[in-house]
């Protein structure tokens, strides 16, 4: 009875995942570098899609996950020394810089990552065994 709440409660979660990630490539149009964003939301939501389809190797979540941290890696490298957190947390929607768009950037990065850790940690039969 755990496992089927547990299951259950994955799958649900593995919806609202997917919505998010479409969500994220429609509000990608306006963006400078939009195709490359609208790509891996578009490559989560797939691996999502074959998730809820029970159609998924834990390889490819695990795939995007190397590729999202590495990614991130580098974008972590290009958040300005004197970048402040409040700017966009307490700060409107726009970008009013470079270190704002690379923070909101990274945590779409992030939001991936945990997503792809999950599933790939969810979809590993040698790790459920474990």
């Amino acid at each position: 009875m755990v496992f089927l709440l547990q299951y259950k409660s994955l799958s649900i979660t593995n919806y609202l995942m997917l919505a998010v990630f479409i969500l994220c490539i429609a509000v990608q149009y306006n963006d400078p570098d939009s195709g490359i964003w609208m790509l891996i939301y578009g490559l989560a939501a797939i691996v999502c899609f074959l998730a809820s389809r029970n159609k998924m190797h834990w390889i490819l979540p695990a795939s995007i996950c190397l590729i999202v941290f590495a990614w991130g890696l580098i974008l972590a490298n290009q958040v300005p020394e004197n970048f402040s957190f409040n700017e966009i947390v307490f700060s409107s929607w726009s970008m009013k810089n470079y270190g704002v768009e690379i923070v909101r950037e990274l945590g779409g990065l992030a939001i991936i990552l945990f997503w792809m850790i999950v599933l790939t940690l969810t979809n590993n039969p040698g790790l459920a065994k474990s």
